[in-house]
């Protein structure tokens, strides 16, 4: 499985320096739900939809609480409501969270002997 893990974090490395795709095989999918990123992905898209719907909720009230400025300052123009992406793939991955995830896959591919224990 290590070797597994180093080649997917290889690949994952090299796929978000060139900003193009991987592709998973079942064991690639076993190996990340193995080191927690399937809880990751969830946890993000619960989020996601829950600050959706406060803003669906917002919307139909009538309360911009949630509403973001443009930016732009002295026009007087309305304020525009935030509306999340719809598809999953059309936001960009948190950089800390990809560095993470291959630090831990990293961490976790090598042999016990190996890891370091953040101590001297």
């Amino acid at each position: 499985m290590a070797d597994d893990l180093a080649d997917l974090a290889r690949r994952w490395s090299r796929a978000l320096h060139r900003g193009r795709g991987i592709r998973l095989e079942a064991a690639d999918l076993d190996q990340l739900a193995a080191i927690g990123v399937n809880d990751i992905i969830q946890a993000a898209a619960a989020e996601f939809l829950k600050e959706k719907a406060k803003c669906r909720d917002g919307q139909r009230r009538g309360d911009y609480t949630h509403a973001v400025t443009t930016g732009s300052t002295g026009t007087g123009g309305p304020t525009v409501v935030f509306d999340p992406p719809i598809s999953p793939y059309s936001g960009t991955t948190q950089s800390e969270d990809a560095h993470a995830l291959l630090a831990h896959a990293q961490t976790i591919s090598q042999p016990r002997a190996r890891r370091s224990t953040g101590t001297t």
